[in-house]
């Protein structure tokens, strides 16, 4: 029995997906299965993957197209590893992510959720993310991450590339929510790390691309079914949850603006809490199309020159 089970969803990555599975096959931590769920591709990916000559990838066919998170579920029910983890199928990891995985387990035996840091890629060019954290962290160090949602405030603390959950973690809490369309990894977010600990590796050990063909975010989120956060508010177990939750607002209500979806956008600006974001957040909320507008083409000009500005 391995000790970890790999899924990676995979629809129409076919630019992607070799690299992808090869930096799974070239970790320094080699006690792994790779479980690839073909979520009826149309492209060549499949074929590319077919000529991959390593006994360890297994690929599971999808009858019809079931999106991501009915993909992940594929993936997890037939999953043999002790720990579980993800990687999207235009992601990377470098070469020791499993190696801190690994090593979080053992080191922290309270916790069942692992991650590391992630770098995000954009044009061959790398990022960091900020992170809510009270201490600036050497790359080598393993930590305790007391408040999941107070450390994700900024930026994600991990992204779904850079995560691992024990199985008996992902037993309790139970599969993604294959009604959501938009947003699952948020849903899920909140489901663990309400009920589960966070362990965490400084060192970024994963690579998030950004801006890639057919990336699931570049659709837009109009017409897709997006988390009930609401109901999540009833949780009183941690006190930074609604703030987290209202942080996620106001991506859907920014998200909304740009679609120029004025119901959703009315009904996210509604539930928001003001008082909770700050100056830039409101200006961008409140703003003129045309300059929310530019301010979102000058951020993308920014990028593209190495450098990256948030509303934070």
């Amino acid at each position: 029995m391995p000790k970890f089970s790999v899924i990676i969803p995979l629809y129409n990555k076919e630019k992607y997906i070799s690299a992808t599975i090869e930096s799974v096959l070239h970790q320094s931590f080699q006690e792994f299965e790779v479980l690839v769920i073909n979520d009826c591709s149309t492209d060549q990916s499949l074929k590319v993957i077919q000529q991959i000559n390593d006994d360890r990838v297994k690929v599971i066919q999808h009858r019809k197209n079931s999106g991501l998170s009915a993909s992940r579920n594929t993936g997890i029910k037939a999953a043999r590893g002790k720990i579980i983890t993800f990687l999207d199928a235009d992601d990377l990891w470098k070469e020791d992510f499993l190696f801190h995985i690994d090593q979080l387990s053992k080191k922290f035996t309270n916790c069942d959720i692992f991650a590391t840091d992630y770098w995000e890629s954009y044009k061959h060019q790398m990022h960091s993310t900020k992170k809510n954290l009270k201490h600036i962290y050497k790359a080598e160090q393993y930590i305790q991450i007391e408040d999941f949602f107070n450390a994700s405030l900024f930026n994600p603390i991990y992204c779904f590339s850079s995560v691992a959950f024990s199985k008996k973690a992902i037993d309790e809490v139970g599969l993604f929510d294959e009604n959501i369309s938009y947003g699952e990894d948020i849903d899920y977010n909140i489901r663990m790390n309400t009920k589960f600990n966070l362990a965490y590796s400084c060192k970024p050990c994963a690579v998030y691309r950004l801006g890639v063909d057919k990336q699931m975010t570049a659709s837009g989120i109009v017409g897709k079914s997006l988390p009930n956060l609401s109901s999540y508010r009833n949780i009183k177990t941690n006190k930074n949850l609604d703030l987290y939750i209202n942080m996620k607002y106001y991506y859907y209500a920014s998200q909304f603006k740009k679609a120029k979806d004025h119901e959703m956008l009315k009904k996210y600006m509604k539930a928001l809490n003001f008082s909770q974001l700050s100056k830039k957040q409101i200006l961008l909320l409140k703003s003129p199309y045309w300059f929310y507008k530019f301010l979102k083409q000058t951020k993308a000009f920014l990028l593209k020159k190495g450098i990256k500005v948030t509303p934070y």
